[in-house]
Parts: structure tokens; sequence; C-alpha cells
């Protein structure tokens, strides 16, 4: 009990710090973005009885979107209708965020080595990429604390071999699949702990465990629309096959890696710190948990940028590598020192190891500890920021077309202002997929008919929004954009703020 409450008060500032770095002003802080203002309109359609994602119905999956984050988020926007459902949404990844820096005590604690899970709760509450990407509203954040669940279960198990272990870990991993899809890279390294042990057989329940949760929600996508979810599945699927040849991939790899370790000083020191990491039974499955899922996501895509939430997931395992190094590295430089057979040179050596050790590690923690405070209490500038929207100006948006619309208007706009609409709202790769029939990056083409709600078309549209992910992105990349861009830049503008147009059809097709 005494050991309980000393482990309580020592987390409690953490966790306290922690909050206060992903809470404070995180619903207009930093600006939105797109993906999770698509979780928004999923969430909220399906609090009304409705599987949908703007024009589109039947499934999500067609946007590789399992249910598992949206029926979550579903009831705390029912539950809370006078409440902005952004910051809904972004203090429920908050709070997951927290929740992984417990996760990640819990687990290490199970070692038996409470500094180690100290300093790495620490750590993880601290770390600016990660606090950044618990500002936003993406589901990656519920996949987060799942793998470190995942882990503890593989370490107990690696440690006890009671079934129970690699059964939280199995079920950890199933509910992660129906929660983002990239939590299915995680069943290799359960195959390859599972093999290197010895325990073949354990192999015959526990993969089919992690695998039930996706198969009960494709039962039940199969009763409600067949159809439907098998087009979205062959599609979703496919792609994670990417098409890009080994060569291709291999140089994905290491574009990835070079970028990783030469962009963020916490990457390389948290990857140096998982080969010092104990015991050894929990190093290599740390090791494991972190370096296939990331080399299997980035021979097909990037890892930074407009693509660095793929990484959500598996920082917590770098923020436990950094406290390794902390925590054995000063432990090794104590011993080196006491092996030495001349007592009296000692001190004279371990002091300015111990300060240059506390100089490396230290100063970037102060530094990024102290620039994050200021992002957290003025805004975050971000390497994204051109794909991002000022909250301010996309609420006054929303606030005039819903002034200006009927439900059964349409209007093109990006997610960004849809889930705050009343009428008709389709993205422009919608509306250019239903025009063109052809595929758009994150669309197949010859969508069924039946799947729309709506007609998109651009032509028969009220208002048309156009912000800086038009040019930035959608024409570069969407075909049709520009096309349609050339049109509705004549129609006349009824209301603009900082870089967002409305522009105004002056003759919707009906």
């Amino acid at each position: 009990m005494r050991s309980t409450w000393f482990d309580l008060i020592a987390l409690l500032p953490i966790l306290l710090l922690a909050g206060f770095l992903r809470l404070t002003g995180v619903a207009e802080n930093p600006h939105w973005y797109t993906d999770e203002a698509t979780h928004l309109d999923i969430a909220s359609h399906l609090a009304d009885g409705a599987i949908r994602y703007m024009a589109i119905q039947d499934s999500t999956l067609l946007f590789a979107r399992p249910p598992l984050f949206h029926l979550i988020l579903a009831p705390l926007l029912r539950l809370n209708p006078g409440i902005e459902a952004m910051l809904i949404l972004r203090q429920f990844t908050a709070i997951l965020g927290v929740l992984t820096v417990v996760a990640v005590y819990v687990v290490i604690r199970q070692t038996g080595d409470r500094l180690f899970a100290l300093i790495a709760a620490l750590i993880l509450a601290i770390l600016p990429q990660v606090i950044l990407y618990n500002r936003i509203g993406f589901s990656y954040n519920l996949v987060a604390p799942l793998v470190i669940v995942a882990l503890g279960g593989m370490a107990a198990w690696a440690r006890s071999k009671h079934p129970l272990g690699l059964a939280i870990a199995a079920i950890a991993i199933g509910l992660g699949t129906i929660s983002d899809l990239t939590m299915f890279n995680l069943i290799p390294p359960l195959i390859l702990v599972v093999i290197t042990l010895g325990q073949f057989r354990t192999l015959l329940w526990s993969i089919p465990l992690s695998l039930l949760p996706f198969a009960l929600y494709a039962v039940v996508m199969l009763l409600h629309a067949p159809e439907s979810f098998l087009f979205d599945a062959r599609f979703t699927f496919s792609r994670l096959g990417s098409g890009v040849d080994l060569v291709g991939q291999l140089e994905n790899v290491i574009h990835n890696y070079r970028v990783l370790i030469t962009g963020d000083l916490w990457f390389p020191i948290g990857l140096i710190g998982l080969w010092v990491t104990r015991p050894a039974y929990f190093r290599w499955i740390v090791v494991l948990l972190l370096l296939i899922p990331v080399v299997n996501i980035g021979r097909i895509a990037a890892l930074y940028n407009l693509s660095a939430y793929y990484l959500i997931p598996f920082w917590p395992l770098i923020a436990i590598g950094v406290a390794a190094l902390i925590r054995f590295g000063l432990a090794q430089i104590v011993q080196t020192v006491n092996d030495l057979p001349v007592a009296r040179f000692k001190w004279a050596i371990l002091f300015p190891a111990f300060a240059f050790t506390i100089a490396l590690i230290g100063v970037p923690i102060v530094d990024s500890l102290t620039k994050t405070i200021g992002f957290v209490q003025t805004r975050y500038v971000t390497d994204i920021d051109p794909f991002l929207t000022n909250a301010y100006a996309a609420r006054e948006v929303a606030i005039y077309l819903n002034e200006h619309t009927q439900p059964n208007d349409l209007v093109i706009a990006t997610p960004i202002f849809g889930w705050m609409l009343h009428a008709q709202t389709a993205d422009y790769q919608m509306t250019a997929a239903s025009m063109t029939q052809g595929a758009t990056p994150h669309l197949p083409a010859l969508i069924p008919a039946d799947r729309w709600v709506f007609d998109p078309s651009y032509t028969r549209a009220r208002y048309v929004v156009i912000d800086p992910t038009w040019y930035n992105w959608g024409q570069v990349h969407v075909p049709g954009v520009r096309e349609m861009l050339s049109v509705i830049e004549t129609w006349p503008i009824v209301l603009s703020v900082g870089e967002l147009r409305v522009h105004q059809n002056p003759s919707p097709v009906d």
C-alpha cells in the first residue's frame, strides 16, 4: 500500500504537466486540420444513426476509417450538445494522450523499476511532437495507448508465460485494428515474440483473437451493406500494397530514416536508448513493436510533414528509449567509474561524465519544454501550417453559410467547414470523383451511384468555399480541380475571411 501511494504521489505532477500541455487552449491551437474534421463529420452522422461521410454513405472504410474511434466520439457529441464539437474531439484526444502517459508508467513499473517508469512517463509527457499531435483530433491517439497495452501484455507473457498477458496483447491489437488499420502492423511483432520464446501453439488462439474485432466489424457491415463494404475493402487494402516496386520501397525507407534522425533530436536519442533498455525481454519487445511497423509503413508512405501522424502510436516507444538512455546510461557511467582500479581518480572522472550526460540530455529537455509552453500559451507554428485553417475564420464562414442556405442547398467545401454546416456538403475530391467517374488520391474510380447521398456536382452548388488546400494540394493532386477552380473563380465572392473565400454560384443547376 505504501508503494502504491508513493507511485501515485510521484506520478501526479507528471500527469498535471501532461494535461496542462495538452488541454490549454486546445480548441483553436493549433489551427484546424482536415482529417480531424473528417472524424467529426463521420461521428456526427453516426450520432444520428447514419453511416456516412459527407456525400458518401453505407461504409466509411472507403476512407480507411474503421468505427471504434467514432463509436466513442459519437456519444460524447450527443451528451454535450452545447459544447463545440471540435473542442470535444480535441479534449478527447488530449485525454487519450494523458492516459498513454499513465499506460507507459504502469507497463514499465511491472518490470520492477520505478525510476525507469517515472522517467519514461515524464519524457512522454513533454515530448514536443507528441504534445502537438495529442492536441489534434487524430484517431491515431486512440491507437497509442493500445500499443502500450499490447506491449504490457507481451512483456507480462514473456515474463511469466501466463496466457492472460498474451490474450491482453492480442485483444489490444484487435481493438486497434477497428480504430485504425495501422494496428495490423503489430501482428508480425506478436508472432515473432511468440516464435522467439518457442510457444508456437499459442499462435493458434492468439492470432485469431487479434483478428476477432475486425472480423466482427466485417460481419456487421456485410449484414448492413455487403456490396459497399466489399467495394471499400478492396480499394482500401489495395492501397496498402501501394504498387511501389521493392527498390522504390527501400528508397522510401532510407529516405524516411534519414529525415527522422535529422529532423527531430528525440527520435535518434530514443532509437539509441532502446538498445540499452532493461530487462532484455522488454527491450526486444519494444524494438520489435517500433521497428517492424515503422519500416512497413515507411516503405509506402512518408513519415514526416503532412504524414507525420503515422508515428503517433509509436512515439511512446521512442519516449521509453529516451528514458532508458537516461536511466541505464547514467547507471552504466557510475558502474564503469566504480570499476576503475585507482580510487582517487574516480570522482575526477565521474563528475565531468555526469555533467556531460546531463547537459546532453537536460539541455534539449529544458529547451523543448520552454518552447512548448510558449506554443501552448500563444500559438503553435508548425511545418504543416499551409494546410491548416484558422479556427476563428472557419467559424465565421460556417455562420455565414448557415444563415444563407437551406438544408437542400449544396455547398462544396473541405471537411474543415463541412462538419459545421446544415446544408448538403461535399469535398472537392468527391465532386471530382462524381463528375469524372475517375479516381482521386483518396477515392477510387466508378463509385456506385447508390453510394451518393446527393449529387455533389459543383454546377449545382449554391456556394463553394475556397481555402488554401485547393491551391496547395487539390489542384496539384486531384484531377479536375484546376478546371473547377477556373470556373468557380469567375463567380462573385460574397465573403472573404483571411485566406478563405466564399463564391456564390450565379446560376446553380437543379
